[in-house]
């Protein structure tokens, strides 16, 4: 909350001269998440997505090109062609975009995004944390479910000559039907009623903020998300695209996912090989860890870094990227031993 962060956000607010603050969805590094009431479409919730001042343009000209392609016709090598009624509707693969507009605020010109409301985020994440809190796998069919909708959204994507580059379960919502006509009793009901914190330094009680920070008076928790969770496995969307990009520019992007879920060519940067084979990879990590509660490449060495596991696994790296890995030589001579 300093100049060029998050704009300062309470319950009740209201953005634009219509959309009333409810309820908080999600956060990450480049915006807030906030369930909100569109007050000129009879009280219909959405989600308001309000980006960081420093967070680059792109997100909405994403949604908007989406909304406006007709879905594609898949065939797989090798196998017939996929029936619709195993399919999602493209529309539910990525939130319907409502509005756009800027604010101005303490901390910058914030761009807002709206959207149908997809619940609290990150879903997926969510997900696997709370079958792991609870010491068991995610149910094969619940892997299978997901893993068909992820795949079937990437596949839209590549078919417009996108490249994700950011594909992991903090970026994969898992979809709640009719929540945009929830009434506040079922707002209260699957979310929860919105807990304020008091804002503090962490770590620091009592220590007082930066001098240039413009943060708001308290904070609003994420929602518990076990009666949630009940409702939203039927379909799967994928969000948080500011990465995302034409095939053309992609060498204008920064990509930075997670490396356990990251291709190499994606974590060393390498521009001319990030691909769409880079989402598949991304797609494969996404299900291994699913299914067996750990990542696929991860934690060989002690020293958490997967381009090292690879290394351990398969040899060298190939010339070009082993070049370009500047940290190699803690790990390997440059014979790649």
């Amino acid at each position: 909350y300093v100049p060029g962060g998050y704009h300062p956000v309470h319950l009740e607010d209201t953005f634009n001269d219509r959309y009333l603050v409810r309820h908080k969805l999600g956060f990450g590094s480049f915006s807030t998440v906030w369930l909100a009431s569109d007050l000129r479409n009879g009280g219909r919730l959405c989600a308001l997505k309000i980006m960081t001042a420093d967070c680059p343009d792109g997100e909405a000209e994403f949604l908007r090109r989406l909304c406006s392609h007709q879905p594609s016709q898949f065939e797989w090598p090798g196998t017939t062609t996929i029936h619709s009624s195993h399919m999602q509707p493209r529309s539910s693969f990525f939130p319907t975009l409502l509005d756009v507009f800027t604010i101005n605020g303490p901390n910058g010109k914030h761009q807002c995004i709206v959207t149908e409301s997809l619940g609290p985020s990150p879903s997926l994440s969510m997900l696997m944390e709370f079958y792991d809190w609870a010491g068991k796998q995610v149910p094969l069919r619940l892997v299978r479910k997901i893993g068909l909708g992820l795949v079937q959204a990437v596949a839209e994507l590549h078919a417009d000559g996108i490249i994700h580059g950011d594909l992991h379960p903090g970026n994969i919502a898992l979809r709640a039907p009719g929540m945009g006509a929830w009434t506040a009793d079922d707002v209260h009901k699957y979310l929860g009623i919105p807990h304020k914190v008091t804002l503090q330094k962490a770590g620091h009680p009592g220590v007082p903020l930066r001098s240039n920070s413009n943060p708001p008076s308290y904070l609003v928790l994420l929602p518990p998300l076990s009666a949630f969770l009940d409702l939203c496995y039927t379909s799967v969307t994928i969000y948080d695209s500011p990465t995302c990009s034409e095939e053309s520019l992609i060498e204008r992007v920064a990509m930075f996912p997670p490396p356990m879920y990251a291709s190499p060519e994606v974590q060393l940067q390498d521009r001319v090989n990030i691909t769409k084979p880079s989402d598949v990879w991304s797609i494969g990590c996404v299900l291994f860890v699913m299914c067996a509660g750990t990542y696929l490449f991860w934690d060989f060495t002690g020293r958490r870094n997967t381009l090292a596991d690879l290394t351990i696994c398969y040899g060298a790296l190939p010339p070009e990227w082993w070049k370009r890995w500047t940290s190699r030589a803690e790990y390997f001579e440059e014979d790649g031993q």
